[in-house]
């Protein structure tokens, strides 16, 4: 079980969630995601990571409510938690030594390239 210690609606349907994983916090790279079970019978849901911090052992994820996974997860309450949360997963992005870099998002996805811009 990981415990939920923040939420808040950023934007309609938008929400922001902490929660404390301290293994793929100390693990979690740029461009990673994790993937979140609401309940038992829940499905997967995969998630950019947004941030991390290792020290606190916690992970954000920022996601758009949409269907029946992401409304469970958007009404569940700090101290609450999930069943699970796998990751981190993905290859790590790859970006040659160059003076300038570029990146494209729109506004929700850009909460998960931030972490990216930072190497």
């Amino acid at each position: 079980m990981y415990e939920i210690l923040e939420k808040a609606e950023v934007a309609p349907n938008i929400i922001f969630m902490r929660s404390k994983a301290p293994k793929i916090a100390r693990s979690a790279k740029p461009g990673q995601f994790v993937i979140i079970r609401v309940d038992e019978k829940g499905e997967r849901i995969p998630m950019g990571l947004s941030g991390w911090n290792e020290k606190d052992g916690t992970i954000d994820i920022l996601f758009y409510v949409l269907g029946t996974s992401t409304s469970k997860l958007a009404v569940l309450k700090p101290r609450e938690a999930v069943v699970n949360i796998a990751g981190p997963l993905a290859l790590l992005p790859i970006f040659r030594n160059s003076a300038q870099s570029y990146a494209f998002a729109d506004a929700l996805a850009s909460g998960q390239l931030c972490p990216s811009l930072e190497l």
